[in-house]
């Protein structure tokens, strides 16, 4: 009826616009980030005073502390994004295996005339194009909120380049700050927006994959 047409509308929306939230929000971190480590190399090669390193250290925990403060926020809404995905991943890529691009029997109809490349299977790419672009906006947006981390991390090895003559005890706390701090999004603290997740996820589709193909039966053909 209509209402399920609006309901489904809705949910269709506020899955695709959390993913769009998430990489916004991740993109505005990073920046944050990056800002504060253009000034660290901007200031190699010159005399920096320990109160620069005073300042420096303050704003970076600042930003810190706006990560950990967002993701206690969003939290919940990475988790429900990242569990979406992952669960019509496996859907979408269960259906592109299940139909083993096999035409439609209608469209096999003798008295029905065929043109086209992809006449009568229509469903399989349908799902092979939803599996893509389901894959390709995960990754991203993962990649995107992992370069937070990223961003953290290269604060460190931008202290490491500077001259002896600016070592004090400030960039040295400043230093074990950078070390002691794991700064990235998370889902709720049960995984974290980094690099390495990507392939995590990977082998878990596979895992999970695998398992839905034996419980529905499936496996993958090709018609002759």
């Amino acid at each position: 009826g209509t209402l399920t047409q609006v309901i489904n509308v809705q949910c269709t929306f506020n899955w695709n616009f959390s993913g769009v939230f998430i990489i916004c929000i991740s993109v505005y971190l990073k920046s944050r980030l990056e800002k504060v480590n253009e000034r660290i190399t901007a200031a190699n090669g010159k005399y920096i005073p320990p109160a620069y390193w005073r300042v420096m250290r303050e704003d970076y925990g600042k930003i810190t502390s706006l990560v950990r403060k967002i993701d206690d926020v969003i939290g919940g809404v990475i988790f429900i994004s990242s569990a979406n995905n992952l669960f019509f991943i496996c859907l979408q890529l269960l259906h592109s295996l299940d139909g083993g691009g096999t035409a439609a029997p209608s469209c096999l109809n003798g008295s029905q005339k065929t043109t086209g490349l992809i006449v009568g299977y229509t469903q399989t790419v349908y799902f092979v194009y939803s599996l893509v672009f389901l894959v390709t906006r995960s990754v991203v947006g993962i990649i995107v909120a992992a370069r937070i981390h990223s961003e953290s991390k290269r604060t460190a090895y931008a202290l490491y380049q500077m001259s002896s003559d600016s070592y004090c005890a400030e960039m040295q706390r400043f230093l074990d700050q950078v070390h002691s701090d794991d700064v990235a999004l998370s889902g709720l603290a049960f995984f974290y927006l980094k690099r390495g997740m990507v392939l995590s996820i990977a082998g878990t589709i596979v895992k999970y994959e695998l398992v839905l193909m034996q419980i529905a039966g499936v496996s993958p053909t090709v018609s002759k």
